[in-house]
């Protein structure tokens, strides 16, 4: 079973088989959807009945979250390639995120998420996310599944007689939105066409600029709050898509939003012992600082929309949900010069130093990890909900972990209430990786790390053969539930 799921890793299949064999298995890869079809419903619809009718059989869904946000609004916030690690992190002194910081502290924020991505990057969290089903194995659900009606978020609470709608400031072609946004369940979808904007002032990267989109957003979201006795909503941001900080920027947005310095200033002492600063690059020009500017934008504009959400007369019942979709994708030598860099004396620390910091395929992963952030600006129900949740937790968790808060049904999730599960869970990713709250686990290398989350001593202690074992058969057991549902969806 562990060979099938790293047919998830084509790396993996090129490094082990050739790329003879590659280019033959993806040649079959592509065509097991119709395969299955045809020959695999029966196994695949005994599969995931046998696994839910267990699941949900073991399952007590009730703990002190539940029903805390049931009746009100929520309107989710895809935040486009924002980390968790920019929370609280700081340049010269300047906050890169002053806006998450805040609403962190003011919610709940659960500060070991992790996105469950494929190839379809975005796409995939959405479809994550909304459907607790872990991305297609072969392409992307948004393209070789649009075309089915979905459990998810938005299609469960339109039962309920929720409007729903989805919103970006590009076009609804991409990643198929406009074919697979109606199958989720969303009724109205207010994409570029319905915003007004100069190509040559108001376009940001790809499109209009978060801050106009926010902007044009309020008189649209106060008609829906007006017409709709409950609503369920996600507005898409997208200035911090990559390539960040691209040639295209105006620089009336950077100088307004995203500038930053990012320069280093250090002082040393010549050969006639006066001292001397000196003023060196540090992150200017690096992708990363790039990446920095951007995501300080990107903040900076959910800013102004947060500052208008709490000063209007609306959203007293909304509760805003806010999610990084999926890393930056920087190298890991971005992070190696970044972590090893002494502000104190210019210097980047080399392997063999006493300071190195061991930058490693491992700590890549982990700080591959999102912010997510439930909040809302009613005072009585922030009290109830507010604080940090250390516990690891995926994507496919928010469904789950919503609908106990929300006191909604649904039949088909993978992943778990964290409020129930709590330390007991798993995070898989497509590649057939996992993390717990005491293991990284490698499933190409067959590799794994020990966390420092509590007791690197007594976390050691805890594993054993057996504990990887099990926990190697449940991710291959979830990934197999998950494909056999799309199975069963395409018949």
């Amino acid at each position: 079973a562990s060979r099938l799921v790293k047919q998830w890793d084509r790396q993996y299949i090129v490094q082990r088989f050739g790329i003879v064999l590659y280019q033959g298995n993806d040649l079959v890869q592509s065509l097991m959807p119709k395969i299955n079809s045809m020959f695999g419903y029966d196994e695949a619809a005994k599969n995931f009945k046998d696994y839910y009718s267990k699941k949900f059989a073991e399952e007590d869904r009730k703990n002190k979250y539940t029903g805390t946000l049931e009746g009100m609004n929520v309107i989710f916030i895809h935040m486009e390639s924002i980390q968790d690690y920019l929370i609280g992190m700081e340049v010269n002194g300047q906050e890169i995120t002053p806006t998450l910081n805040k609403l962190s502290k003011e919610g709940m924020y659960f500060s070991n998420f992790y996105p469950q991505i494929s190839i379809g990057t975005s796409s995939d969290t959405e479809f994550t996310l909304n459907t607790s089903l872990m991305p297609a194995n072969i392409g992307t659900a948004f393209v070789q599944y649009f075309d089915v009606t979905y459990e998810s978020i938005p299609s469960i609470l339109s039962e309920k007689g929720y409007y729903t709608f989805s919103s970006h400031a590009n076009g609804a072609s991409m990643w198929n939105r406009k074919a697979m946004h109606p199958n989720l369940g969303y009724k109205e979808m207010i994409f570029q066409e319905s915003f007004d904007y100069t190509e040559s002032t108001d376009r940001l990267g790809l499109g209009l600029n978060d801050e106009a989109f926010f902007y044009q957003l309020q008189e649209k979201l106060e008609k829906i709050e007006d017409e709709h006795a409950n609503y369920m909503g996600t507005l898409i941001q997208l200035s911090n898509h990559s390539p960040y900080a691209a040639t295209d920027w105006h620089p009336e947005m950077y100088d307004r939003f995203g500038k930053l310095d990012l320069t280093n200033t250090y002082t040393i002492t010549d050969e006639n012992g006066e001292k001397q600063e000196i003023t060196d690059k540090y992150l200017q020009g690096k992708k990363l600082g790039n990446y920095l500017i951007s995501a300080h934008y990107g903040d900076m504009a959910l800013g102004t929309f947060i500052e208008y959400v709490e000063n209007s007369e609306y959203y007293n019942n909304t509760v805003f949900v806010l999610y990084g979709d999926h890393d930056a994708r920087l190298s890991k030598s971005e992070y190696q010069y970044y972590y090893n860099y002494n502000t104190l004396t210019g210097e980047v620390y080399e392997e063999g130093d006493p300071e190195y910091v061991d930058y490693n395929n491992f700590t890549h992963e982990l700080n591959k990890s999102t912010p997510l952030i439930i909040w809302t600006k009613n005072k009585n129900v922030a009290r109830k909900i507010r604080g940090e949740n250390k516990n690891v937790m995926g994507m496919y968790d928010i469904l789950p972990t919503l609908g106990n808060m929300m006191n909604f049904d649904y039949k088909y999730a993978l992943g778990n209430d964290i409020h129930t599960i709590k330390d007991d869970n798993v995070v898989i990713f497509p590649n057939g990786n996992f993390v717990t709250n005491i293991v990284y686990y490698n499933n190409t290398k067959e590799n794994y790390m020990v966390l420092n989350n509590e007791d690197k001593t007594r976390n050691s202690m805890i594993i054993s053969e057996d504990y990887i074992t099990n926990l190697k058969e449940y991710v291959d057991e979830i990934l197999g539930v998950s494909n056999d549902i799309l199975v069963e969806f395409i018949n």
